[in-house]
């Protein structure tokens, strides 16, 4: 009797279960993740057969995600990979009737550069209002804090650069021998056999027709100050005798100093404007800025001259003790740092609002969907390869990610 009670029993709760699943898949709208947990048990997982790309490795267990309300949706997970290049994947029961003929299987492999995850955690709409953010508060407290930071700025700027100037040169000067061998080098190889010929053929005609005009009449003006006659009888002079021998030169240091470098200084607009025309046309001059550009990229290339110039950077910034006690004593001065204080407290709401925006979900009470992407890439180093199933004229892929399109049968 107690073996027929356990089997009634248990025919009365199968009974009973069927009924309420049943009842629950004929509920509606209304009972929808119910209906989801019903299919998940009762219902079979649907397979495809995806085929790869040539060459492509995906390893068991790469997700499989559709685009949902807040994001991407897991919908099933790749079980085995066989050797020909065909995979199988397992699509769960409640996602499997979104996956049709007209779908495709996208393999998506997440750059995980610094740009991609800037872009993931900015999109344009949260970089536009941070811009407009930002442009409120420059408005509104600009030029109070430029008031009151500059002066220690300014102050700060002028010695560091002084320093820097101090040690730049000295950093040369210890390195004399590298700088003189590569000038020597590179005007032998760059300047007289790629500079020099251009610059002779193209340069030349160019700053000849330019300056014609403007050279014809400051010689003209300097001619006509020219003293010939006192220089003439001071000549003869100095041919008399026990004089001096040196009245010519003196009398022509005279019309230098008085007459000439006047001439010359009232003509300096017009060399500015000769300057300006001359560099304009030669700017245009393709053959002398290829010229310039192959000079540039050699001597840009030469690891001699590479490793010059990360000698000098660690001299001036890297090494520079002079430099680094500079900056720490400024930037630890009380009076600044109570000023800069002052400043981050006006600025703390809108850092507070930017933080929520690029933590939180769109309700506030949740993590935001980009960020737990470039958490789970970038710290726990998944999701670097995963496939998404997109629908005909579904919207745009990922950014930042490299995407192939993949056949697959059902």
């Amino acid at each position: 009797m107690r073996r027929i009670r356990i089997i009634m029993g248990i025919a009365i709760w199968a009974v009973l279960s069927a009924s309420a699943v049943r009842a629950v898949l004929s509920a509606g709208p209304a009972l929808e993740p119910v209906e989801s947990v019903a299919a998940y048990l009762f219902t079979k997982p649907k397979t495809v057969s995806i085929g790869l790309p040539p060459g492509e490795h995906v390893a068991p267990g790469t997700g499989i995600c559709m685009r949902g309300g807040l994001g991407y949706m897991s919908v099933g997970r790749i079980a085995r990979v066989d050797p020909a290049g065909r995979a199988e994947a397992i699509l769960y029961p409640e996602h499997a009737r979104q996956v049709s003929s007209g779908s495709r299987f996208l393999l998506v492999r997440n750059r995980r550069t610094p740009a991609w995850v800037v872009k993931t955690l900015f999109p344009p709409g949260l970089r536009a209002r941070i811009q407009e953010d930002l442009k409120r508060f420059a408005a509104e407290h600009g030029p109070a804090l430029l008031e009151a930071l500059w002066p220690d700025i300014k102050s700060l700027m002028t010695e560091a650069f002084s320093i820097m100037e101090e040690d730049f040169l000295k950093s040369l000067a210890s390195r004399d021998a590298a700088v003189r061998k590569l000038i020597d080098k590179h005007k032998t190889e760059t300047f007289q056999k790629e500079i020099m010929p251009v610059l002779r053929k193209e340069a030349w005609p160019v700053i000849r027709e330019e300056s014609a005009p403007l050279v014809e009449k400051i010689g003209q003006e300097l001619w006509e100050k020219l003293p010939m006659g006192n220089l003439g009888l001071r000549w003869m002079a100095e041919k008399v005798p026990f004089t001096s021998d040196d009245l010519v030169r003196k009398r022509f240091d005279e019309y230098v100093e008085n007459e000439a470098l006047p001439i010359l200084e009232s003509h300096t607009d017009e060399f500015v404007e000769l300057a300006q025309k001359v560099f304009a046309r030669l700017a245009r001059n393709k053959a002398l800025t290829a010229a310039l550009r192959r000079s540039v990229s050699a001597v840009g290339s030469d690891r001699e001259f590479l490793d010059l110039l990360e000698g000098v950077f660690e001299d001036v910034f890297a090494d520079s003790r002079k430099l680094a006690q500079c900056m720490k004593s400024r930037l630890s001065d009380p009076k600044f740092t109570a000023k800069v204080s002052g400043f981050l407290e006006l600025l703390t709401p809108l850092l507070n609002s930017t933080a929520d925006a690029i933590l939180l979900d769109a309700s506030g009470d949740g993590i935001n969907p980009e960020l737990a992407r470039v958490l789970r890439t970038q710290l726990f180093q998944k999701d670097s390869c995963w496939f998404l199933v997109e629908s005909p004229g579904g919207p745009p892929l990922p950014d930042g990610a490299f995407v192939e399109s993949v056949p697959f049968e059902d």
